[in-house]
């Protein structure tokens, strides 16, 4: 999986998602799921000639049931590969759990199994920064509200790690910050109030000026309801306009560009062009703000004639 500069490791406890806006037209993370679920079914397909401890039959091949279709969300242990055989009237065996990526990218999954991953201090070492759910979107809406406050019970246990969230769901993401997870009881005022803002930072996308100005003033407000000092920043990526963020970046803490990549179809990339990116690091540098370049876009990944001194610059929020 291609090296995200910005973090050190991810954390995938969600996958699948749904396009909402243009900078999904070329998801990396979908092309990168599609890849993974062929190797999450051969690796099934391994599997397939194993008996039932029940019954003895085989197992169906590729059969995979669908519990609780009436909810919203899915685990992966709703989806299984089940007995051909009567197993004496009882449901359907469960014969083990379909791996990871199996069902792909339009199905979105919380795995269950994926949340005490980060409690590894040998994968997941102390001060690392961890991307959450980079093959998804946290605030998907198919996600429930109990799933988001078991992700954020787990997240509290880890607070040597620095955890950074982003979402094009900025309304779901102050919801559930502002009025859901409160209200819990899961988590301590003392936490809430004093702690979540040291350890994780939040975090929108946006392509264009019109996302900028639907998901960045809903970010930001944040820091009026949850907490003043919470790490507040926009990932522009791919860019593919022209934006202002002056009217935002007083209360930004990081502002991370990026071109559009298509590492098998460079030339399909949509052109993030050099005065666009200079206007922002020019913005960010009148007020302060860390600004981070990730890359340019496409073919003009290796032009030697493009602004050098914004891709030096990869400063990230301060304390």
């Amino acid at each position: 999986m291609h090296k995200i500069e910005w973090t050190d490791k991810t954390w995938n406890v969600i996958t699948g998602c749904t396009q909402i806006s243009p900078e999904c037209d070329n998801c990396y993370a979908k092309a990168m799921t599609k890849h993974l679920q062929g190797m999450a079914r051969k690796e099934l397909e391994k599997k397939t000639n194993l008996k039932c401890q029940v019954c003895g039959f085989d197992f169906v091949e590729h059969s995979v049931v669908e519990e609780y279709t009436e909810i919203a969300h899915s685990y992966n242990d709703d989806y299984q590969v089940i007995c051909a055989g009567d197993c004496g009237g009882l449901e359907p065996h469960k014969a083990f759990d379909l791996p990871k990526y199996y069902l792909g990218w339009d199905k979105v999954v919380f795995h269950k199994e994926a949340l005490d991953d980060i409690l590894d201090k040998k994968k997941y070492p102390s001060g690392s920064k961890i991307f959450v759910n980079s093959m998804s979107d946290t605030f998907h809406e198919d996600i429930s509200e109990d799933d988001l406050v078991e992700l954020f019970n787990i997240m509290s246990k880890r607070q040597d790690l620095i955890f950074q969230i982003l979402t094009k769901r900025a309304n779901r993401m102050f919801h559930f910050l502002s009025w859901v997870l409160p209200r819990t009881g899961c988590l301590t005022d003392e936490y809430l109030d004093k702690k979540m803002k040291s350890h994780i930072w939040f975090g929108v996308t946006a392509e264009n000026q019109e996302y900028v100005d639907k998901r960045i003033p809903k970010l930001l407000k944040l820091k009026d309801v949850v907490n003043e000092d919470i790490k507040c920043f926009v990932s522009i990526e791919p860019m593919l306009s022209e934006i202002d963020l002056t009217p935002y970046l007083d209360k930004l803490d990081w502002v991370i560009i990026g071109g559009e990549n298509i590492p098998n179809n460079p030339n399909k990339a949509r052109l993030m062009r050099w005065e666009w990116v200079e206007s922002i690091y020019r913005q960010c540098q009148s007020k302060d703000v860390p600004f981070f370049f990730k890359r340019w876009s496409g073919i003009n990944a290796n032009r030697k004639d493009l602004r050098w001194y914004i891709e030096r610059c990869k400063e990230f929020p301060r304390d």
